[in-house]
Order: structure tokens, then C-alpha cells, then sequence
């Protein structure tokens, strides 16, 4: 038996890189895969699947994705967290609204999408959602500053997650859950 049998899992920012690959590896395991991407230019890495665009910077499109996954699933059990941005220079360099765009996405998002998800996953018995984040502060790196507020993700859930760190293809790594203790 497959893990991921008769689940349902949306991943956001699905169009490239470990969103795409986490995708493909959800459906391998049996899960049924609802792919968001953030414009219409990136649906075709994803039309093998059930896709969505989705600014996870807006309520209403979080909105609209909740509709979807009740109307078409009947709920949710699986959430990525996937969708991150960077935005590179100084302090100096950068306006305020960059900033505030990349809090928006790599933080605000993510709770956007729990918030979302969590209904849908307890009308199903219960679910997992795995909020990613940079683990940049943990390795000798020129990337700003701005790449590590990622790491404000963990501190959305009640849960502690202990990790492992995997290197990954691009120049990033991944943070990805090994466990799950209750506070």
C-alpha cells in the first residue's frame, strides 16, 4: 500500500523546483496532487494535475482554493507550504513594500494556508501540513537577510518539528520535518 493512498494534498508553488518535485513524489505514494502555481504562465509544468493559480498573498485566492478542495475532494488531508520569494540587496537598497512583499509570502502565506487547510483537514479525521522554510541561518552563506524569515513559519504551528536537513539541486537547502512532538 501506497502512504499517501486516498489523500488529498495542495502544494503551493508546485511550477518548479522542490514544489514540482514534491508534487511528483506525493503521487508516486498514492495521493491525489492539487498543484498551485502563481500565474498563468507556469500552469503548463503542472498539467498532469489538478492545478490552481494562486497568489497566496491574497485571502480571496486562499478562499477560492478552500472552495475547490471542499466542492471537488471534500476536503483536504495533506497542505505543502511551499511558496517563498527572496529579494536581494541592502537595507539601503530595498523599499519597504519589497520587504513587506516578502514577509507576505514566505510568512503571512503560510498562515493564510493553515488557516485555510485546517477545516477541511478536521472534516477528514485530521491531516499533516508541513510549512517550509530557509534554514539559511544554519550555513556559512552571502544570501541577506531576507531569505531567513522563512524560519518564521515554524513558529506558526503548536507543534516543535525536529528535522533533518537534505541538500537539494538548487542553491538552498530544505528543511523537512523528521517528527512531530506536541507541546
Amino acid at each position: 500500500m501506497q502512504r499517501f493512498e486516498n489523500k488529498v494534498a495542495l502544494v503551493t508553488g508546485a511550477g518548479t523546483g522542490i514544489g514540482l518535485a514534491t508534487a511528483h513524489r506525493l503521487r508516486q505514494e498514492g495521493a491525489t496532487v492539487v498543484c498551485t502555481v502563481h500565474n498563468a504562465d507556469q500552469l503548463s509544468s503542472v498539467d498532469e494535475f489538478d492545478a490552481l493559480i494562486l497568489d497566496v498573498t491574497k485571502a480571496d485566492h486562499w478562499s477560492k482554493a478552500k472552495e475547490h478542495l471542499q466542492s471537488k475532494y471534500d476536503g483536504l488531508d495533506v497542505l505543502i507550504n511551499n511558496a517563498g520569494t527572496i529579494q536581494f540587496g541592502t537595507v539601503e537598497e530595498m523599499d519597504e513594500d519589497a520587504w513587506w512583499h516578502v514577509l507576505d509570502v514566505n510568512l503571512a502565506s503560510q498562515f493564510r494556508g493553515c488557516k485555510m487547510a485546517v477545516p477541511l483537514m478536521r472534516k477528514r479525521g485530521g491531516g499533516s501540513i508541513v510549512n517550509l522554510a530557509s534554514i539559511t541561518r544554519y550555513v556559512a552563506t552571502f544570501v541577506p537577510l531576507l531569505i531567513r524569515l522563512r524560519r518564521g513559519a515554524r513558529l506558526l504551528s503548536r507543534w516543535r518539528l525536529h528535522s533533518i536537513i537534505l541538500p537539494t539541486t538548487s542553491a538552498s537547502t530544505a528543511y523537512v520535518p523528521a517528527r512531530l512532538i506536541q507541546r
